[in-house]
């Protein structure tokens, strides 16, 4: 990640970065979405795998939504987890995306 120490982004948006378990997911989560946070100007959107599953692979690497939340509201108050969608023809969604906004998406006017 060193080739982007200088730059920033409106928007910064991955997908499957988080998935495959190492020596300590929890570690690596938290020092790259600070990383991450710190290069973007509107805000960061990212998957994960749910713990919230009826059958999980020993590769992967699952997480529960609501500590993912606590996670990012200490980055901003403005957190969306959504958990409505499935990515493939099954009865369980097995992941979630989240994104992290710097300002909130819409105001009372």
């Amino acid at each position: 990640m060193q080739d982007f120490e200088k730059e920033t982004f409106d928007w910064i948006m991955i997908s499957g970065v988080f998935n495959n378990r190492m020596d300590n997911n929890l570690a690596f989560f938290r020092r790259n979405i600070a990383y991450l946070w710190d290069r973007c100007t509107r805000g960061l959107s990212f998957n994960l795998m749910s713990s919230w599953v009826d059958f999980e692979d020993p590769k992967l690497w699952y997480v529960r939504p609501e500590d993912v939340f606590v996670i990012l509201k200490s980055l901003t108050p403005f957190v969306a987890i959504r958990n409505d969608y499935l990515v493939k023809d099954i009865r369980v969604p097995y992941e979630f995306a989240v994104y992290a906004y710097r300002n909130p998406r819409w105001s009372p006017s």
